[in-house]
């Protein structure tokens, strides 16, 4: 009895009803292996298969001679009067276990188009010799599906011997077995296998083509195995014919060029110099592997050549070399009038290349008008190595560009995050071109700190163009943020306030403060908002209505009750409110006053409303004192409503007879 340990795990899978391998209470006898077997070759679909569970249990105990028995009973459920699904658990196990017992019995199945196929099954796993005679000896008596399956299970075990015997059938009158018999030999694939494959005719039937395409491309694979080069590229050069289908083609063309890599370039030029159009893809991909040193540059000559989809898989491959005709070639490449050359030509560029890319992307930034293409070669700049020497590199081209182009290069040096970059920022910041000025601020926006805060303000006091002072507001609103002391921030905007000019520049400067936050800060709001410009006084007030913190309580009360106009006196009451609600987090007596203060400065049910809003998240029971009152207002009646269930659920827990009071009032309204 032969071991095969694959095949015993395999049949883990094959068996999916297996149980655990714990071995019985005992060993089964032979009348018990008798019984089972019996009962086995009655099974019917839809019965209990308890029988074969039980074999298959026995059949993993270590026992020889049990496996024997085992055996026989198997290949007992291979005679005629069994049932096919015995016959098929059978041929299954004995894949597994069989011996040269079977074997008889399996060749008896061979003869019958119902049972050729398990037989099949069991014969695929034997190991050489027998087993391959039975199935040679098959095929001359055998017909129809039968015939078929046994030469495919030939070919599947790959007997070399059964060449003589499988060469005539690729002819046989019927088309199903000619095709089988061909299949086989391209599975064994010995000289001799391809030698009848390679004698079989041109003209063959149609049907049988693809058969002989599969069979060639299998012997010459194996001959590039076998190290015979000769033949195997004699196979690949037959696999080129232009009536083959195209994926045959290629494949073989990529296989011919790595075994015959001293004439591969060559061959590849003539690829790309005939009509094929399918095979030039291979060539052109293959460029990439070649070993020759002036591969890039025979190749490179050849980019006019070629149609722009050719040309984009060319600039593929020459950046797989990456040498200098390579990068060259890549480079000249993005003035290609076509759009897909010159996005495939940024892209490589972005890959392979380096500061000496700088110019050639400065170019093509500077002529291309499409969008897209422009943020891809800025995408390409910015992930550009070389470091400080790329950086100035991308200024050098800056200083020679204008517009658009130059304001795509500020942003793209802001970007890069070099040490220079908030230095030419600045710079660029104030030039006159409004487009450039922008990108200028708004990279500045990102990266500018207390060392860019006083050139960030002189440059916003001599902002003339709109746009471009807001984004430079902005920009030194976010370095202000960055700079740590108070008194430095309010110190640098009051010095901007001397040198500011314009009115423009001063309301700019004015909405600056808040993000100060100190005390000089809030007394230089405070003072504009008694100034004789009326279009600054407006400025501080909106700056006022702003202020970050509760320091400016007293400040902004003071507006409130002297507003330059009604809606002065509104953005006052909301900054108020805004303040008073952040500060309910901590609510305490300080906190009542203010809402106290508020609901007696408020001048009508809109102030009330704004007010108890806020109102309902202060967690005190003089809160609920503030709001019970307003449930009498029937303009504000849903407001305080609102505001008294939320603070008397807030407070139930620490002051439940204040909150049930409350909550009994709302049952009463």
């Amino acid at each position: 009895m032969k071991s095969r340990l694959l095949p015993f795990f395999l049949s883990l899978l094959v068996c999916p009803l297996l149980v655990s391998a714990a071995a019985p209470d005992k060993v089964p006898t032979k009348a018990d292996i008798a019984k089972v077997v019996a009962e086995a070759g009655t099974y019917q679909p839809g019965q209990s298969r308890e029988p074969f569970r039980q074999m298959e249990e026995w059949l993993r105990l270590p026992s020889s001679s049990l496996r024997k028995q085992l055996e026989a009973g198997l290949v007992q459920l291979l005679s005629p009067g069994n049932t096919y699904e015995a016959q098929e658990f059978a041929c299954t196990q004995l894949g597994i276990v069989g011996s040269k017992m079977a074997l008889p019995a399996l060749s008896h199945l061979l003869k019958s188009d119902q049972t050729a196929g398990i037989a099949c099954l069991a014969l695929t796993t034997y190991p050489a010799g027998k087993a391959d005679e039975i199935l040679r000896a098959a095929v001359p008596t055998a017909s129809g599906i039968a015939r078929i399956q046994i030469i495919n299970t030939i070919g599947d075990r790959r007997d070399s011997r059964a060449v003589k015997l499988l060469a005539p059938l690729t002819n046989d009158a019927d088309l199903s077995v000619a095709r089988a018999a061909i299949v086989a030999l391209g599975k064994i694939a010995d000289q001799a296998a391809w030698q009848a494959i390679v004698a079989l005719p041109k003209d063959a039937q149609p049907d049988l083509q693809s058969a002989i395409t599969e069979a060639t491309l299998r012997c010459a694979e194996a001959r590039t195995a076998a190290r015979d080069a000769k033949a195997a590229k004699a196979l690949y050069e037959g696999l080129l014919a232009p009536s083959l289908p195209t994926y045959v083609r290629r494949a073989a063309l990529g296989a011919l060029l790595r075994l015959d890599k001293a004439q591969a370039q060559q061959h590849m030029l003539e690829v790309l110099h005939g009509s094929d159009a399918a095979l030039k893809p291979v060539a052109i991909a293959n460029v990439r592997a070649l070993p020759s040193g002036n591969a890039s540059a025979v190749f490179a000559a050849e980019l006019p050549n070629l149609t722009a989809p050719e040309q984009v898989w060319m600039i593929d491959s020459l950046a797989a070399r990456a040498d200098k005709a390579a990068c060259t070639a890549i480079g000249n490449s993005l003035a290609s009038p076509h759009a897909a050359v010159r996005r495939e030509a940024i892209d490589a560029l972005g890959r392979i290349g380096g500061t000496w890319c700088v110019p050639l992307f400065a170019r093509a930034l500077a002529s291309s008008t499409d969008t897209d293409e422009r943020r891809a070669i800025q995408s390409a700049l910015i992930v550009l190595p070389g470091g400080g020497q790329t950086d100035r590199a991308i200024i050098a081209a800056l200083k020679n560009s204008s517009g658009g182009t130059r304001a795509l290069l500020v942003t793209t040096i802001a970007r890069r995050e070099g040490p220079t970059a908030n230095m030419l920022l600045l710079a660029e910041a104030g030039q006159s071109d409004p487009a450039v000025a922008t990108a200028a601020f708004r990279a500045l926006s990102k990266s500018a700190g207390s060392k860019e805060l006083t050139p960030l303000l002189e440059l916003l006091t001599h902002a003339g163009n709109a746009e471009v002072r807001a984004e430079a507001e902005s920009a030194t609103a976010q370095a202000i943020a960055r700079t740590k002391n108070p008194a430095n921030r309010s110190s640098a905007v009051k010095a901007a306030q001397g040198w500011a000019q314009s009115v423009d520049s001063q309301i700019a400067l004015l909405g600056l403060l808040p993000a100060c936050g100190d005390d000089a800060a809030l007394k230089a709001l405070k003072a504009a908002t008694v100034g004789s410009d009326t279009r600054l006084r407006a400025a501080a007030v909106r700056a006022l209505a702003d202020w970050p913190d509760i320091s400016g309580w007293e400040t902004m009360v003071a507006v409130y009750h002297q507003p330059i106009s009604e809606a002065a006196r509104g953005l006052i009451m909301r900054g108020l409110v805004r303040l008073v609600g952040e500060e309910n987090a901590h609510p305490d007596a300080k906190l009542i006053a203010h809402y106290r203060e508020l609901l007696a400065a408020a001048r009508s049910d809109a102030d009330l409303r704004l007010i108890l809003g806020a109102l309902g998240g202060a967690a005190h029971p003089q809160a609920l004192q503030l709001a019970l009152p307003l449930l009498d207002n029937t303009g504000v009646r849903a407001e305080a409503e609102a505001a008294v269930k939320k603070i008397a659920t807030a407070i139930k827990a620490q002051h439940p007879q204040a909150a049930e009071d409350a909550l009994k009032r709302l049952q009463t309204k």
